[in-house]
């Protein structure tokens, strides 16, 4: 293999791979921000008497949560068992199974949607809404 097939290789899977990294790396960071004070809120509050350690852990869900949605998947069950499980194998050496992700899926909502709100940014006062025509059935009453 020549100097350039080498790295034409390594800038192939850096350019699959970067993405999923940065997301990760995103993640994690808010993670390490947020953890701390959620957790010390929930303990004060009563709403948790302590935190259970998973074998995942909680921004690894959260990011595989994310790459979900910005997969052409329908599913999250085809999602997880056709490619997560197959391919991001090596990125996440501690997959759980399908089922147990998704009863470890409500443990990171709170934080999830807290990091999506961090990404939003400011309002302009200008939406735009998808116009795509929906097919509507009108029925006719009688000739109406």
């Amino acid at each position: 293999m020549s100097i350039l097939e080498l790295f034409c290789s390594v800038d192939d899977f850096w350019q699959q791979f970067a993405p999923k990294f940065e997301l990760f790396c995103s993640v994690d960071d808010f993670w390490q921000q947020f953890a701390p004070k959620w957790h010390q809120d929930l303990l004060t509050s009563g709403q948790r008497q302590r935190i259970r350690l998973t074998q995942l852990h909680p921004s690894e869900i959260m990011t595989i949560l994310i790459l979900f949605q910005q997969s052409h998947y329908r599913t999250f069950k085809a999602y997880y068992t056709e490619y997560v499980q197959r391919h991001l194998h090596s990125e996440f050496p501690a997959l759980v199974s399908y089922q147990r992700f998704v009863e470890l899926m409500p443990i990171v909502l709170v934080p999830l949607v807290a990091y999506l709100h961090t990404l939003m940014g400011q309002c302009t006062g200008i939406s735009f809404i998808d116009s795509t025509p929906l097919a509507v059935f009108q029925a006719t009453l009688g000739g109406q």
